[in-house]
């Protein structure tokens, strides 16, 4: 049986740290599915009929396939939008740091600290992804179980007749044998998946869909039908040849093949989904249950799995200055880097977020080609990487990939290092000049007498 809850996909174990100068830190952790809340896109909700065009049970069969499929499929491209995301926040991290260890400005450092929780969010968002796909999944297994048992039950329908035979006498009073074969391959009783039940088709609905058709009952006699079994015998004698093909003398006989079909009368128009769990299944063994597959759960697994493909984290690839200007006044880090002494008011007040979006506006060119400008271009800074052949300059798109963030980092750090040391050296040459210079005025004043200061 497929459930995510027994053979899910998962991440590779890796985690990326790195301390960047000053205050800038970044921990990328691909493993530990914890993190903050989700920060949820619009959806498209326009009214549409999950399994629109059934017509027999068959049709939800391949809709429950599909549907499985199609949510596998999204759980795999979330984890791939996580790694990409890493990567793009791995870029984002190192431009900063690399524009700090400059001083070239504040654009980076603002984009990364104020993004800085989009991994935990994605992260967090394919954990819940999962958590909300388990009951669902197996519930929808359980129903494909059903309809597969349907296909075996057939084969009991399916067989043939072989030749009969009997004894002299009347067919009123003397036994007459037919052998029969059943099949022993699995029938089919429906027919191919058909176009509008494709993985591609079904994920796209499953974001957006209302109302579903689903089959009401599904008990055997409530979704295959057979006809053809039947049998002709009258009072007479047998002829006497002992074995007939095909049946006991001319009048005992099977005429024909059975046939098997499935039904769809137990069909239900376009119903709506609850607006509520009320009945939704309550543990792994409630959603294993055949004998709980009414149509009412079914309704409220598809109303979960909606919600889950509806809920997607922020994608930084995607990201638009108006959603940055949020991240950081939700964060404050826009008041941290643009008006650490509070010149622009008080915290939070009317007057210092007004000028705190100007200035993010200013520094982001009022964000028309943000995307190209900043997240696009950080990729084309160039860090040197210290390696045991010297260094080199290398972009930063090809840092990540080629596992030298650490390096990277420690070009960085060191950097930043001397420029530290310069500055103190330059503060403590100054003090000591300075130091001189007013012991040297008070030997002036005071003669030789001992001089004292703090």
């Amino acid at each position: 049986m497929y459930c995510l809850g027994t053979s899910q996909a998962t991440t590779s174990e890796a985690t990326l740290q790195g301390q960047y100068p000053k205050r800038i830190t970044t921990r990328l952790t691909i493993t530990a599915l914890l993190g903050a809340a989700l920060l949820i896109q619009p959806v498209n909700m326009a009214t549409t009929t999950l399994s629109h065009n059934a017509t027999s049970w068959c049709h939800e069969y391949h809709y429950l396939k599909a549907v499985i499929e199609a949510t596998k499929s999204e759980l795999t491209a979330r984890i791939q939008d996580l790694k990409q995301d890493q990567e793009q926040q791995m870029v984002c991290n190192l431009a900063s740091a690399d524009e700090q260890t400059k001083g070239s400005g504040k654009a980076m450092q603002i984009l990364s600290l104020a993004t800085a929780g989009l991994a935990d969010q994605h992260i967090q968002g394919v954990s819940t992804f999962i958590n909300n796909v388990q009951l669902p999944l197996k519930y929808l297994q359980t129903r494909i179980n059903i309809y597969e048992g349907m296909e075996t039950a057939a084969m009991m329908f399916r067989f043939t007749a072989g030749s009969g035979t009997h004894g002299d006498g009347n067919a009123t009073s003397t036994q007459c044998t037919i052998p029969l074969t059943f099949g022993t391959t699995q029938a089919n009783l429906c027919s191919e998946r058909p176009a509008c039940a494709t993985v591609e088709a079904v994920k796209a609905q499953l974001k957006k869909f209302t109302k579903v058709k689903t089959i009401q009952k599904t008990a055997p006699p409530d979704l295959i039908k057979h006809s053809g079994i039947a049998t002709r015998a009258q009072a007479g004698n047998w002829a006497n040849s002992g074995t007939e093909a095909g049946g006991c003398g001319t009048n005992f006989k099977i005429p024909g093949r059975p046939t098997v079909t499935p039904t769809g009368s137990t069909i239900s128009g376009d119903t709506a989904l609850p607006d509520n769990f009320n009945n939704y299944p309550s543990s792994e063994a409630d959603a294993a249950d055949q004998k709980k597959h009414r149509n009412d759960k079914l309704l409220a697994v598809y109303k979960k799995l909606k919600e889950a493909f509806a809920n997607k984290p922020l994608k930084l690839t995607d990201i638009t200055l108006a959603q940055i200007k949020m991240l950081a006044r939700k964060s404050a880090v826009d008041a941290a880097l643009l008006d650490p002494l509070c010149k622009f008011g008080k915290p939070w007040s009317e007057t210092s977020n007004s000028k705190l979006d100007a200035e993010m506006d200013r520094i982001y060119s009022s964000g028309t080609d943000f995307k190209t400008n900043f997240i696009d271009n950080a990729k084309t800074i160039k860090i040197k990487i210290i390696d045991e052949a010297g260094s080199e300059p290398m972009e930063l798109q090809h840092i990540v990939p080629k596992n030298e963030v650490p390096k990277a980092l420690a070009y960085l750090n060191k950097h930043q290092l001397k420029t530290e040391l310069a500055e103190k050296s330059a503060a403590t040459t100054a003090a000591a000049t300075s130091a001189s210079q007013t012991c040297q005025t008070k030997i002036k004043k005071g003669g030789l007498q001992r001089q004292r200061w703090l």
